[in-house]
């Protein structure tokens, strides 16, 4: 999904978002983590790089404070 940081503070925050976009890998399971894209958002191979990480199990994905979401705004 594409976020706008200006309008959705909150989850921008949460995000650690940038003036720069970025693409971010969320597990919103029982623990609710992400993980943010180290590479360039528009590099087709750095981002199969990133999904090979998380399917051999060898990504460091970053718990969410307070386990819980904020609400989106629109």
């Amino acid at each position: 999904m594409r976020l706008h940081a200006t309008e959705e503070k909150a989850f921008a925050e949460m995000l650690e978002a940038g003036d720069d976009p970025f693409i971010v890998v969320m597990n919103p399971g029982k623990r609710k983590k992400f993980l943010k894209h180290e590479g360039g958002v528009y590099n087709a191979e750095a981002i199969a790089d990133t999904l090979d990480k998380i399917l051999g199990g060898d990504a460091r994905f970053k718990a969410i404070k307070g386990n819980t979401l904020p609400d989106l705004v629109s």
